[in-house]
């Protein structure tokens, strides 16, 4: 079959432009560099036609960038729905047949370089990764393609289809044809072409046996519409890539066999190649991804507690398609501490960290998947150099402090303690705290807080969520809707502690990176005794007051709270958290409460904060700050 005859057919002035044939292609087995986000395909081109499988989304996709200023002559792919099931096997042999209708220009897109005249019917304008394409070459040439692994799966449609393969760059570690199509019902051994640098078609003789070429495109049949990437499927949310943005901690991948025989699943966490430089406004790498894995046997691999170990090279056992196992759940994490230093502007550009995953089944099958994390854009100076320690991040922080030791200030020591040291309590005892961290490092600890919705002013801003306190000024409040729906009804959602006593919002000093210090004072005068413990709302010797209305000094006693929260960078023992100093901060809580006894009563224990929200903005007054 000559495809010199569709043009010849379809557009007379491209004869010149287009010859017969289509080329083998040889791509070089170091070409595609499996360890990074960005993966530079090589392909060296033969003078002729060469039969190219692309796995890569290219970082500029148009045409003209990917081919302009090459030795190329045209390129050719096939349309999404080229369908060639109508014609007989014998075509490809003998396309002159009485029984072959000729192929038209209407099932293929084409791209001709500018200074052919018959560019103006140029329809290859996009070049996409996981897709098959036809390059004509003038000269011996070598294509360098700088993309990132392509998301999409190859959609197979009744007939011939002119496809590429997911396999390793090791010719000699590829499988057969066979082999990889033998978990597809829609495929049978045999209906596998390759051509040659005329054009002229060629059986593979024994499908059975013959491996696979990389980066190869061939020609071959399906029985029926089918989609269809190799032994081993991904989850769809993975393929498109392991995305964990500014925020998200975990990602689950699944894999699952298809095949009929047990497989080895390795997935291996690979570093980035180097951002090209054009387009310009990618952001730049930060480094590499730090992911670990949730592992049941811990990290040695003896019979530990699980935890979470570093990913560089793990492997699972996967069972033949219908046994029990035939499917591996792998739990990842990013570890955020180890992100410090990245700065991204309001577009998320600036810089990134990027890496792969590469997923192989131990059988020549292979498929990469992106792998990015990013960090807030007012996180970059803040956050500890060298990924230790906790980094503050702006936002909503939610969590609880657990007493369980106090001062033995009403009970005798028979040991002759002092009773300024506390001892451990026989019960423990837990009450939430809620701090807010905003843009410019202040930190404040609250009693309520609402998240709320502000209406946006069109498309170019649909709005946002805020985040309201008591202390929000009305007219503000006025201006808010709902933040949520419940039951079809709007609903917003609403955190509350009442362990502390405060009539505003209490600043703090300090940080999340070392020490928070707090304090809080409820007065004993009748003007401010509203949240004092020892006043009585029916008890006359109890609301700082004589008879006659005049002020009673001594009825009620100054309640003083002074707290400390102390960050440490490592979880405690028997937690596991993967968002430790980043969306989780946790450490030492001490307290000394004046006021409730003749001593000072001291407290301590532990405390766990984690981020519920990123609006880095209390009550929205001026309109910004929520996200």
């Amino acid at each position: 079959m000559r495809y010199s005859e569709v043009v010849s057919n379809a557009i007379p002035v491209a004869r010149g432009s287009v010859a017969a044939g289509i080329a083998a292609i040889v791509v070089a087995v170091s070409g595609t560099t499996a360890s990074a986000q960005w993966v530079e395909q090589n392909v060296d081109l033969q003078p002729g036609w060469n039969s190219v499988f692309i796995e890569v989304d290219p970082a500029s996709a148009d045409a003209e960038d990917v081919f302009g200023g090459q030795p190329v002559e045209a390129v050719w792919s096939p349309a999404e729905d080229l369908l060639i099931d109508q014609r007989p096997s014998s075509c490809l042999e003998d396309p002159n047949s009485p029984d072959c209708e000729p192929m038209l220009l209407s099932d293929w897109q084409v791209w001709l370089p500018p200074s052919d005249p018959a560019s103006v019917v140029n329809s290859l304008r996009v070049i996409r990764g996981n897709r098959a394409y036809l390059i004509k070459a003038t000269a011996s040439a070598t294509l360098a393609i700088v993309g990132t692994p392509s998301s999409s799966r190859t959609k197979w449609r009744e007939g011939f289809n002119l496809v590429g393969f997911h396999v390793v760059d090791d010719p000699e570690s590829t499988p057969s044809f066979a082999a990889y199509l033998a978990p597809s019902s829609a495929h049978t051994p045999g209906e596998v072409y390759t051509v040659l640098p005329d054009g002229t078609p060629a059986a593979v003789a024994d499908p059975a046996t013959t491996p696979i070429t990389p980066r190869r495109a061939f020609w071959v049949k399906a029985d029926r519409s089918i989609e269809y990437d190799g032994p081993l499927q991904i989850d769809n949310a993975s393929l498109r890539g392991v995305g964990f943005g500014k925020s998200l901690v975990e990602h689950w991948v699944t894999v699952e066999n298809l095949g009929d025989s047990t497989r080895t699943l390795s997935i291996t966490c690979a570093p980035s190649e180097a951002v090209p430089s054009n387009p310009v406004d990618l952001p730049t790498l930060a480094g590499d991804v730090p992911l670990r894995w949730w592992k049941p046997g811990g990290c040695s691999g003896g019979e530990e507690r699980p935890s979470w170990c570093p990913l560089a090279t793990e492997t699972w056992a996967l069972s033949a398609a219908g046994d029990t196992g035939v499917r591996e759940v792998v739990r990842l994490a990013v570890w955020r501490t180890g992100l410090a230093g990245a700065e991204l502007d309001a577009d998320g550009h600036g810089s990134q960290y990027q890496g792969l995953l590469v997923i192989e089944d131990g059988a020549g099958f292979r498929r990469l998947v992106p792998v990015t994390a990013q960090v807030p854009p007012n996180v970059g100076e803040s956050g500890t150099a060298g990924g230790t320690g906790a980094t503050p991040r702006p936002g909503l922080y939610a969590g609880h402090v657990l007493v369980d030791k106090v001062s033995w200030v009403t009970a005798p020591l028979s040991d002759g303690g002092s009773p300024d040291v506390t001892r451990p309590t026989p019960a423990t005892f837990r009450f939430p705290i809620i701090v807010h961290l905003d843009g410019s490092s202040n930190y404040t600890l609250l009693t309520e807080v609402t998240l709320m919705w502000r209406p946006g002013d069109g498309e170019a801003d649909p709005g946002r969520t805020v985040l309201v306190t008591p202390q929000i000024a009305p007219e503000v409040l006025a201006e808010l809707e709902a933040g949520d729906m419940r039951d079809g009804e709007p609903f917003s959602r609403r955190m509350s502690s009442a362990a502390f006593s405060f009539e505003e919002d209490l600043p703090m000093t300090g940080g999340f990176d070392t020490v928070l210090h707090g304090q809080t004072v409820v007065g004993a005068a009748a003007s401010s005794n509203r949240l004092n413990p020892f006043k009585h709302s029916y008890h006359p010797d109890h609301d700082a007051l004589t008879a006659e209305g005049e002020p009673a000094p001594g009825e009620l006693y100054e309640v003083t709270r002074t707290f400390t929260l102390t960050f440490e960078p490592d979880p405690p023992e028997g937690v596991t958290r993967p968002g430790w100093g980043d969306s989780y901060l946790g450490g030492m809580y001490e307290e000394a409460v004046a006021g409730l006894h003749r001593d000072t009563i001291q407290a301590a224990g532990h405390f766990e904060l984690h981020r519920v929200s990123l609006v880095s903005t209390l009550n929205d007054e001026n309109g910004g700050g929520g996200r």
